[in-house]
């Protein structure tokens, strides 16, 4: 249960953090085919004549690297894949997808004819790995299948991009943490395919040049969509494109160093063991609840700043269950003390009284102004008497007279 709500927690923090940046900053674009482009040009799949038209308008702008999000298993019409052929060719730096056969576990791979592969600049796998709810948060930057390692498309456009070697930390599956927070859905730049291929070379260059562009589906009934702390429908391209934001911005996520949680669980015990905080029982639940606050602020701006993971539900949890405890422990010492003091004060006072005092009598308790009157009295031999008897006789004795001697004042 506390791994859950670590990972709420997490996701929610990402998704608070996510930097709004301007669209031309973030190095990575997108083109969809969306609803409007199969409106248009007809029903999908197409003919690949139509990706080696777009290829060669974003090779004309000064794209960095083109990833086709579209799996080209088989052939298809012969003069479309021709001409993909020969676009991919000439850009020279197009990747293209593969993916492991759904249910093998095997090395089985659906890759691009061989004729289209060759011509690549790179293939990379777009096959997804799940948390166990089933959310998307870590991407198999390289996956390991029967000895083998196969690059994902975000790792082979990188390697078409050129982009400056990184370094990044690999689970040891070969999946990255994507950093969501590294920019908001909004800073990523997206276009209909239909709106890419009317581009003149001034509006591509504009566009693209420099920046890496993904491909890929995004219309009713023909996009792979899965749950993602940016929400529970979020296109497969954007997860490309976030692990490639992650990694080129260097914002990558990291477990936080070893030293950390113990620094953590030093300062904790040492601000719940402080004299403020350990006195009554509503200052003992405050100082509790807000060290589990300042825990869960400073593990979202480890995460929010430093890119540092850090699980905030069992020091927090820690610091509930060390305050229930340390509660329970008073109340019931509370009660013990309690219970002394009645049998103490039973001893000299009457019962009514011990009430009024152990209990409370509100008004009635506090200071007032009053005639009275004192009577000094002595008993006869009361000191030898004392000496020798049991401490019960002597209280009784002197309740008996106590008594007495106040009935018969209040008669007379």
């Amino acid at each position: 249960a506390l791994d859950a709500v670590d990972v709420g927690f997490r996701d929610r923090a990402l998704r608070s953090a996510a930097r709004a940046m301007p669209v031309e900053d973030v190095p990575v674009l997108i083109v969809e085919i969306d609803d409007r482009s199969v409106q248009q040009l007809g029903r999908f799949p197409w003919s690949r004549g139509r990706f080696a038209e777009l290829t060669r308008v974003l090779h004309a702008g000064g794209a960095s690297a083109i990833a086709v999000d579209v799996l080209f298993v088989e052939p298809a019409d012969s003069s479309g894949d021709a001409a993909f052929v020969r676009a991919v060719a000439d850009a020279g730096m197009v990747v293209l997808a593969s993916a492991q056969a759904a249910g093998t576990g095997t090395a089985r791979f659906l890759e691009p004819p061989p004729a289209l592969a060759a011509a690549a600049g790179g293939v990379g796998h777009i096959t997804v790995r799940e948390d166990p709810d089933g959310t998307l948060r870590r991407y198999p930057f390289l996956l390991p299948v029967d000895g083998g390692v196969y690059p994902s498309l975000a790792y082979a456009l990188l390697e078409v991009a050129g982009a400056e070697r990184v370094d990044v930390p690999l689970a040891g599956d070969g999946t990255l943490a994507v950093n969501y927070a590294s920019m908001s859905p909004s800073s990523l730049e997206r276009h209909s395919f239909v709106d890419a291929l009317a581009w003149t070379p001034r509006d591509a260059a504009a566009a693209v040049r420099g920046r890496a562009v993904i491909v890929a589906t995004n219309f009713t009934g023909g996009v792979d969509v899965g749950p993602t702390p940016l929400g529970p429908r979020t296109p497969s391209s954007y997860v490309h494109a976030y692990a490639l934001q992650t990694v080129l911005s260097g914002r990558v996520l990291r477990d936080a160093p070893a030293w950390l949680p113990l620094f953590l669980a030093a300062a904790l015990l040492a601000l719940l063991h402080h004299p403020l905080i350990l006195g009554t029982p509503v200052r003992t639940a405050l100082g509790v609840v807000t060290a589990a606050a300042l825990v869960t602020a400073g593990c979202w701006a480890l995460l929010r700043w430093g890119g540092y993971v850090l699980p905030p539900a069992y020091p927090a949890a820690a610091a509930l269950l060390f305050g229930a405890t340390h509660g329970l422990a008073e109340w019931r010492s509370s009660l013990e003390g309690r219970r002394r003091a009645e049998s103490f004060l039973r001893r000299f006072v009457g019962t009514k009284m011990d009430r009024r005092i152990t209990r409370g009598a509100g008004a009635e308790l506090h200071s007032q102004r009053a005639e009275v009157t004192v009577m000094f009295c002595d008993l006869c031999d009361f000191t030898a008497f004392a000496n020798r008897a049991e401490a019960d006789q002597v209280v009784d004795v002197l309740r008996t007279f106590g008594q007495d001697t106040l009935d018969t004042i209040s008669t007379h």
